[in-house]
């Protein structure tokens, strides 16, 4: 049937093109923007996956059959990446001491704007000795009643928006705010602090992808 010939010959091209990404993503050729497209090595492959199901369905068994193995190699390595990272990871844990600071870091949106009190009530409850925040722009309303918690602070990187703030409970200084990328300006901050008579240099970065 011709109609189904088209339709096996669309899909294997949105396949291709998928299978395409999916090299882009598994090894670093150095084109721009290349970072951002590997944190979503996953969603492409489940893209992958949909597109099999669909070739399966039309009756392409050998073409699903190959792009389903470049998917699985695809998400296998993705997988032994994200295993290496939590072995590491666990290393560090399981070394034995005590904690030196407690630290809250989360990411507030700007437009959340109905929630900034209660989220600014959090914050001056939660015991960290230092926070960083990403769009802090909600809790700017409330700064006076959290400097009652948290007297010492970063500016924001950008007016208003506040892509990176640090609240600290001990005094903050060599404050730094850089640029990691072209994407956004200004979402690094570094600064350094004294806690338990112990200097502590805290770095933040607001990613344009966590």
């Amino acid at each position: 049937m011709p109609l189904l010939r088209e339709l096996r010959g669309a899909l294997t091209a949105f396949a291709l093109i998928v299978c395409g990404l999916l090299v882009l993503v598994s090894y670093d050729v150095g084109i721009p923007g290349q970072a951002l497209l590997q944190t979503l090595r996953f969603h492409i492959a489940a893209g992958l996956l949909g597109l099999i199901l669909l070739l399966l369905a039309s009756g392409a068994w050998w073409r699903a059959v190959l792009f389903l193995a470049v998917a699985a190699v695809s998400i296998g390595q993705g997988g032994l990446i994200i295993h290496r990272q939590q072995e590491v990871r666990a290393a560090v844990t399981a070394e034995p001491g005590k904690p030196l600071l407690r630290m809250l870091s989360f990411n507030l949106l700007q437009s959340n704007r109905q929630n900034g009190e209660e989220i600014a009530r959090f914050i001056e409850g939660s015991g960290a000795d230092i926070v960083f925040l990403m769009e802090a722009g909600p809790i700017k309303p409330f700064a006076d009643e959290l400097a009652r918690t948290y007297p010492y602070r970063t500016q924001c990187s950008r007016q208003g928006a506040c892509d990176t703030y640090i609240l600290s409970k001990t005094p903050i200084t060599d404050t730094q705010v850089t640029s990691m990328s072209r994407v956004w300006d200004n979402r690094r901050v570094v600064a350094d602090t004294v806690i338990g008579g112990q200097k502590i240099t805290v770095v933040g970065a607001h990613m344009t992808k966590p």
